[in-house]
């Protein structure tokens, strides 16, 4: 769990724990049923039994936000109790396929009951500045999932689009898939990913400019073109991932299609890596990556960057992706100091 205190104003991800107490939604069942927020959100809703519906045995019960029939506040919060005109309470166990998809929500808090999220659910919500998930979110991926409240299929692109969504993403340790196009095409400045092991297809590209990359111990595949965006941008490592390849290759580190970690997942002009506790030279662990890298294809390179004790002054690396046909400049940076601070606002 990250224990680290980043201190936003905004954090796209709350580490902590959502509560049911609260004024509470009103449910009034139909098909589809509503509830009404204390607000006068209208939200459409439909509530699982077993009989004639293909979702899985965990739904039995809850309700299922379908959508909405009138938005009138942009906040939604679905951690406040649901009960119905006879006091019976219900848990919102999932949002679906493109329930709030282009509206005019301003911030979302997930109750820990929620388990699915729908494909494009909250796409395009250009006003979208919040997401709070709890610590203890039921959630496995983040991006949306195969099923929607109609049973349509569809995955990833859960809050693409989202322009307005920025700061520091720290993903709760529960959630280990953060799938296609998630989080493409908003304003993320950082992203920690603690439980983390897969990351599909551009799940960050045409973000932020400037983005900077953590990863937790158990990362495993990062997809194609995962950061991919205009040549002016820098990536900056944290870090590298503890652990790669199904044998168990800590060196180098591929995606589903069998590239390495900076093969196919850019366009940046910069890659900022990690310098050692003496500020002296690159972090141990990129000497050992750059050796793989080198070796993985024909035609690829990689000089990191070097430090001359004398001047107190840096040289520039460099990498040469043959895949891509790219150089990037390669910088070195500490993680711990200014700079970060800056990039981060903590």
């Amino acid at each position: 769990m990250n224990t680290r205190s980043f201190g936003f104003a905004f954090a796209t991800v709350a580490m902590g724990v959502a509560s049911y107490a609260g004024a509470g939604w009103t449910y009034v069942a139909g098909n589809p049923g509503t509830i009404t927020d204390e607000d006068g959100n209208v939200l459409k809703a439909y509530a699982y039994a077993s009989t004639g519906l293909n979702y899985e045995d965990w739904m039995e019960g809850k309700i299922y936000i379908g959508g909405f029939t009138t938005l009138t506040t942009g906040a939604l919060d679905f951690s406040q109790t649901v009960a119905d005109a006879n006091g019976t309470e219900y848990e919102i166990g999932g949002i679906g396929r493109n329930a709030f998809d282009g509206s005019a929500v301003t911030s979302v808090v997930l109750a820990p009951s929620i388990r699915q999220i729908g494909y494009q659910c909250f796409r395009n919500c250009t006003s979208l500045t919040s997401v709070t998930i709890p610590e203890d979110s039921l959630l496995d991926n983040l991006g949306g999932v195969v099923y929607g409240y109609d049973g349509k299929n569809g995955t990833g692109q859960a809050f693409s689009g989202c322009t307005s969504l920025s700061g520091y993403l720290v993903v709760p340790e529960t959630i280990k898939e953060i799938l296609t196009q998630t989080f493409s095409s908003t304003a993320l400045s950082g992203v920690y990913l603690p439980g983390v092991t897969n990351v599909m297809q551009q799940a960050f590209n045409n973000s932020s400019k400037n983005i900077v990359l953590e990863f937790g111990p158990g990362m495993r595949i990062f997809g194609k073109e995962v950061f991919y965006r205009g040549e002016s941008g820098a990536l900056f490592f944290r870090n590298l991932p503890a652990h790669g390849t199904a044998d168990g290759d800590t060196t180098i580190y591929f995606d589903c299609n069998g590239n390495a970690l900076l093969e196919k997942i850019m366009n940046h002009g910069t890659i900022y890596i990690p310098m050692n506790a003496e500020k002296t030279a690159p972090s141990d662990d990129w000497a050992a990556y750059v050796d793989a890298f080198v070796a993985l294809k024909a035609g690829n390179t990689f000089t990191l960057p070097s430090y001359d004790s004398e001047t107190g002054a840096w040289t520039d690396g460099s990498m040469y992706n043959k895949n891509a046909n790219k150089t990037f400049t390669v910088k070195c940076w500490d993680p711990d100091g200014t700079t970060s601070a800056a990039l981060l606002a903590y």
